[in-house]
């Protein structure tokens, strides 16, 4: 099948009958009635169907995002199959790079998991699947199994992320980067899901577009191309936005630089991985949404380096260090109290390398025993704070003030001791911390702990830390499930009026243990409790690459930014601007604050109500983006210039001696002309919305049943009217003409017909002659 292009203006066509596109996208500024909407870029059926235009509207510096189905209803495949992006540029010549648009193919791939209790063997369970992973194709050799009978093997040593190597030893196994961008094949009959993220600029507000192309590298063909147009805005969301709030989101790692020459035990050497693959891991994480770290440090590890590079990754902080010694096998320690010798000199040690980095940018504090939650952990809590406290006073000394290190310790704990253990925390200054963390697992909800503070039992703290471990689906009452995303990530979080930080350790699994982020295996018994994780990371040679959900997660504290601005602005009185504006944001506000009441309180144990569906959820991100676009939008000034009428086809004193007489006037106005009416003897006869290209108006006047007094009144689209008034006199006592009754509705569309008519009239005139 050969594939061509014709350019036409102002849209493209395709003649290749082949190919169906659609796109999941937020549509703008159509109403209050915003939701994510499928539209088909090209169909089937149809030698010329012109392909549709993507419209994005967003924030400076922000970015937007959509999804891109690709159907091939051929017989054909397409092994070599590309995307090429051109610049997106602005009337004023503006212009964006390319560059900023992301675009990731999105895969079915089956999980592979590895039995650690088993010699590392790793086996797939059969009802495992990961529906959606997102793949920046930077690898030459990507393979995907695409034959069932590979479902149940154990090992495919070409496919990505499933590689022994990358689980057990953490290397990454980079190959080369072809630098060609995606690079993929579209099967006969087939179907492809692409993903694109646009990355917005700051100081770049306007109209800009350009062309996103699908090309056939074998044949060097576009297949086809579409569009892309952004509405940038000029409004940008303050970079503290989400520290005034106090909500920042961040994630927890077991990821370790390994020390030059270190050589960890086997059960632990996975955790261990190169500087170069530590920093990508950390920028994905970034990407991600992650302003915060909790980070494993000590032995094996070169810990000053990791400490460097999470704060030359931009995050805001804090980095929450978890020390974690060696016992005399060569294992972890995890309830480590740093009270032994051995224990203390290593933390002081990384604690002197933490001073010696004289360019620190991030807050740092430290984290105790992991969920002290009965009485005997708790006391060995306490007394790992009191020793971490100790002797970051003796390393650190007067230059403590100067430094970013807070001398605080923090730990989780679960709903059912929490209070407890942070009563004590908050009470007593010698175990404050800014940063307690609430620990929520599978059987737990957020309503447990917003309750109380809804009913006016407690208060929030000043600074509390949301540890979410194991979450994985939630379910709407009528039984499907959706994957966590925003409504427990942004809004509803918002709303239930908890502030502080929202650590996600992103374990990808749950049932028998709990894994955190990066970490591609499970102990046996998670296949019988498998449930989709929230997001789960895979080796590739660029980092690990999140599946979707971890791209809802980022969209989370995105949402928070446009109801940070929303909130200020709505409750700011708004002053200064027009009643008009005003009663238009008062219609985005209705439908949002009428959303926004389901978000906290009616959820509750994993069950969704079933009016709150991601359509709704998706339709309110896009009525909080246009109340912010219609907010910064100029004031237009009150028009009250009258539009102006001229060229009316009668005088005073005529006579009119034809039935029927077309009445016309041309009609301008500085803003847009509404409507023209025309009155005869004080009926109206006609009104007209339809002028010609020269702005005329016109009706047909049946002058049998209306006599003398003429007047056309003109509206612009401010309400303003002018009228101009013709007195007449009608004879047709020797017309002979033919007597025209007007029995079409007054409408615009009366004009239109009748002058139809009165050419068809004319011609007919001419006939006869």
């Amino acid at each position: 099948v050969g594939f061509a292009v014709v350019v036409l203006a102002g849209a493209f066509y395709f003649l290749n009958q082949h190919f169906k596109f659609f796109a999941d996208q937020p549509i703008v500024n159509i109403n209050n009635q915003i939701v994510i909407s499928k539209i088909a870029l090209f169909s089937d059926g149809s030698n010329k169907v012109p392909i549709e235009d993507i419209e994005l509207l967003t924030p400076e510096g922000e970015s937007q995002s959509f999804e891109l189905l690709v159907e091939n209803n051929s017989s054909q495949s397409y092994q070599n199959f590309t995307i090429t992006k051109s610049d997106l540029s602005s009337a004023s010549g503006e212009v964006i790079s390319g560059s900023a648009i992301d675009e990731r193919i999105v895969h079915p791939w089956p999980q592979k998991l590895v039995d650690w209790s088993s010699s590392g063997n790793t086996f797939t369970p059969s009802a495992v699947s990961v529906d959606e992973l997102l793949v920046k194709n930077d690898k030459p050799d990507l393979t995907l199994p695409t034959d069932p009978k590979y479902a149940g093997d154990t090992f495919f040593s070409d496919d990505i992320g499933v590689d022994e190597k990358q689980l057990l030893q953490g290397s990454g196994y980079a190959l080369a980067e072809t630098g060609e961008g995606i690079k993929t094949a579209v099967v006969a009959n087939s179907s492809k899901k692409f993903y694109f993220t646009v990355n917005i600029p700051a100081n770049k507000t306007g109209v800009y577009s350009g062309e996103i192309n699908f090309v056939d590298k074998d044949s060097n063909t576009i297949v086809a191309k579409f569009v892309l147009k952004l509405k940038i805005y000029d409004f940008a969301f303050q970079s503290q936005d989400k520290q005034s709030l106090g909500l920042f989101d961040g994630c927890y790692t077991n990821d370790r630089i390994l020390a030059f020459g270190a050589s960890p035990s086997d059960s632990i050497k996975h955790y261990f991985i190169s500087s170069n693959l530590f920093k990508t891991r950390l920028s994905t994480l970034k990407d991600y949404g992650c302003d915060s770290l909790v980070m494993r440090v000590g032995e094996y590890a070169d810990n000053q380096a990791m400490i460097k590079a999470v704060s030359d990754s931009g995050m805001a902080g804090p980095l929450i260090l978890n020390f974690y010694g060696v016992d005399t096998s060569g294992n972890q320690n995890i309830h480590d109290t740093v009270a032994d010798p051995t224990s203390a000199a290593k933390f002081s040690e990384i604690l002197t390398q933490i001073k010696n980095l004289t360019s620190l940018k991030i807050p740092i504090i430290f984290y105790g025993i992991d969920e002290p939650n009965t009485d005997a952990l708790l006391a060995e809590h306490l007394a790992k704070v009191n020793n971490i406290k100790k002797l970051v006073g003796q390393v650190f000394g007067a230059d403590l003030a100067n430094s970013t290190v807070k001398n605080q310790v923090t730990t989780s704990a679960k709903v059912s001791t929490w209070e407890k253990i942070f009563s004590i925390l908050t009470a007593d200054n010698k175990y404050r911390t800014d940063y307690p963390i609430e620990n929520y697992s599978t059987d737990e909800f957020l309503t447990d702990k917003v309750a109380p503070i809804n009913n006016g039992l407690t208060k929030p703290l000043l600074g509390e830390s949301f540890y979410f471990q194991g979450w994985n689906e939630i379910q709407k009452s009528n039984g499907t499930f959706l994957p966590i995303n925003r409504y427990l990530a942004g809004l509803g979080l918002y709303k239930s009026g908890l502030k502080g930080s929202f650590i996600n350790p992103a374990y990808g699994y749950r049932g028998v243990n709990y894994r955190p982020i990066y970490d591609d295996y499970a102990v046996p018994g998670a296949a019988d409790d498998w449930q989709k994780p929230m997001f789960t990371f895979y080796p590739a040679s660029d980092g690990f690459i999140p599946t979707l959900q971890a791209e809802s997660w980022r969209e989370g504290t995105e949402d928070l930014k446009y109801f940070a601005a929303y909130k200020s602005i709505s409750e700011s009185g708004l002053s200064n601007i027009s009643e008009a504006k005003k009663a238009k944001l008062a219609d985005f506000a209705n439908v949002i604050n009428s959303n926004l009441e389901q978000y906290n309180f009616n959820v509750n144990n994993y069950t969704l109500p079933a009016d709150l569906d991601s359509e709704k959820m998706n339709q309110t991100k896009s009525l909080l983006n246009q109340y912010l676009e219609a907010y910064v939008a100029p004031e237009v000034p009150a028009d009250t210039t009258p539009p102006t009428i001229e060229d009316v086809n009668l005088s005073d004193n005529q006579i009119i001696t034809t039935n029927p007489y077309i009445i016309t006037a041309k009609v301008t106005d500085n803003i847009g002309v509404d409507k023209v009416e025309f009155y005869v003897d004080g009926d109206l006869i006609g009104t007209s919305t339809l002028p010609d290209v020269s702005g005329v108006y016109e009706v047909p006047w049946d002058t049998s049943k209306y006599h003398s007094e003429v007047k056309v009144v003109a509206y612009d689209t401010s309400n303003n009217k002018s009228e101009v008034g013709k007195a007449t006199t009608v004879d047709l006592s020797g017309s002979g003409g033919d007597q025209i009754v007007n029995v079409l509705p007054k409408t615009g569309e009366e004009s239109w017909l009748n002058r139809i008519f009165q050419k068809l009239k004319n011609i007919r005139g001419l006939l006869l002659q």
